[in-house]
């Protein structure tokens, strides 16, 4: 199966395939959206954070929880504009801010946060959900802009494009059903 190149998006995640019936091998997997957070502790006590998501309200009002795509066991990539040819990211997930760390009053920590689309259909409106280890939670709603793609990472705080080049043209990619598909050029 082949699919068009222009459904990639900017980023996705180079990582080893998770298929047990099949031989090692890396694949790609799209990344839809990628949300850039900075959360200040506002209280007078520290607090760590024990779970958060990012959600979204469907055409009938429930929110539901856009899938979070883990990036430990992969390297980001920035997709060149012939799709053919990828650089390596250098990166801050705000998961990997937030492992353990307790977050003092007034701190703010930040990084990236990257999503899938939500199984039941993607909305307008969006919002953060925080729960600390005390079972706090805290809800933001979100203010999201479409913007030009190429300004918008131009302008993204913490990541570093390398200048190695990585050729894709042969990788399988993930989106997310489980099928290995390649890309048709």
């Amino acid at each position: 199966m082949v699919r068009p190149p222009e459904k990639l998006g900017l980023f996705f995640i180079l990582h080893p395939s998770f298929h047990v019936e099949q031989p090692y091998h890396l694949v790609g997997t799209p990344i839809p959206f990628m949300l850039y957070v900075q959360l200040t502790n506002l209280r007078k006590i520290p607090m760590m954070i024990a779970w958060y998501s990012v959600e979204s309200k469907t055409t009938n009002g429930d929110w539901v929880t856009m899938p979070m795509l883990d990036t430990t066991f992969g390297t980001l990539c920035f997709i060149s504009l012939d799709h053919r040819i990828v650089k390596p990211c250098e990166i801050t997930t705000f998961q990997s801010v937030l492992n353990g760390k307790q977050i003092n009053p007034y701190e703010t920590v930040q990084g990236w946060a990257f999503l899938d689309f939500p199984t039941n259909g993607l909305g307008s409106d969006y919002r953060f959900h925080i729960r600390d280890t005390t079972d706090a939670e805290f809800t933001k709603r979100l203010d999201v802009h479409p913007t030009n793609r190429l300004t918008t990472i131009a302008q993204s705080p913490g990541i570093f494009v390398t200048t190695n080049l990585i050729d894709v043209s042969k990788l399988p990619f993930d989106f997310g059903d489980g099928k290995e598909v390649l890309l048709s050029y």
